[in-house]
């Protein structure tokens, strides 16, 4: 007999063997697959399945359960399922991203950056004849025709960038030689030093004007006026009528601006001319020949008002 023809008649056997043994009211359970391994949850580790189970239907072993679980072995007798395949866990999440950096109000670049320097030079002998030598104490015109009738006066802007929607604080350092002037009615001072300069018997100072500040002389005029907010300063302040003299002037002062805004120096020579500076120099500045007048605005530093 061909022996395909007995395999088959001794698998029969065995199928009717096992049916007859529940005859007897004996229920045969079925063979359940092996659980499956627990993994450590490591990234790479890899976690075997449980093995396949064993039995007349045994079932194959469950997943594992690793970050790489392998999936169950299959059963070893005919009926036996396949373990299910064992499932990745999901990646890695990825790293925060870096913290962003605070920026801050953009740069009010007084006078673009760069020092601001102001003078007036003398043309002229108070007649209009050429220049001589110096005279302490005289006067000389800085424009042609600057006579008391026909006084010099002009307006330059000092340029403001930055932020519009910003309120700056600038620290202005002023140094200079420029005949001083008694402003009068509330002109604050806006710094003083604490001695009189070598060579020299009184200071000047920056001070800023009230809505009443004025004068009763004829002394130049030197102004700053900030148009947003509005506020004007006065350069060569002094607090007594001077005589005819140039000081120097040295010293820190705070304005506030706007960025973008106007800022703008003013020069009126009142009644012809200016006081001629015939000795003063000033370390580390140009100082006019033929005895100008004369200052120069750094800035120290620079906040956003609050």
């Amino acid at each position: 007999m061909n022996s395909s023809i007995w395999t088959v008649l001794a698998l029969g056997s065995l199928v009717v063997g096992a049916v007859a043994c529940t005859a007897g009211g004996e229920e045969v359970p079925d063979a359940t697959g092996g659980s499956g391994g627990s993994g450590t949850g490591n990234t790479g580790n890899t976690t075997q399945a449980g093995s396949a189970g064993t039995g007349l239907v045994p079932m194959g072993g469950s997943a594992g359960t690793g970050s790489v679980p392998a999936g169950g072995s299959a059963g070893s007798v005919v009926g036996g399922s396949g373990g299910s395949a064992g499932s990745v866990v999901g990646g890695t999440g990825g790293s925060g991203g870096s913290g962003g950096s605070v920026v801050g109000p953009a740069d009010p670049a007084f006078n673009n950056g760069t020092p601001f320097y102001y003078a007036k030079e003398c043309m002229y002998e108070n007649d209009g004849s050429p220049l001589a030598e110096c005279s302490e104490g005289e006067v000389c015109w800085v424009a042609d025709n600057d006579t008391p009738a026909n006084p010099h006066s002009e307006m330059t802007v000092i340029p403001m960038g930055g932020d519009p929607a910003v309120v700056y604080n600038i620290t202005l350092r002023i140094r200079g030689i420029i005949e001083p002037k008694y402003y009068t009615n509330g002109c604050e001072p806006q710094f003083m030093r604490a001695t009189n300069p070598a060579n020299e018997t009184r200071s000047i100072y920056v001070c800023k004007a009230s809505d009443g500040t004025s004068w009763n002389d004829t002394y130049n005029v030197w102004q700053l006026s900030i148009v947003d907010p509005p506020a004007t300063y006065y350069l060569n302040a002094d607090n007594e009528n001077p005589g005819h003299r140039v000081n120097t002037i040295d010293g820190e002062f705070t304005v506030q601006a706007r960025g973008g805004t106007n800022i703008q120096m003013y020069f009126d020579d009142l009644n012809g001319g200016q006081i001629r500076n015939c000795g003063l120099t000033m370390a580390e500045l140009d100082v006019p020949e033929k005895g100008g007048n004369f200052y120069q605005l750094d800035v120290v530093n620079w906040t956003a008002a609050p």
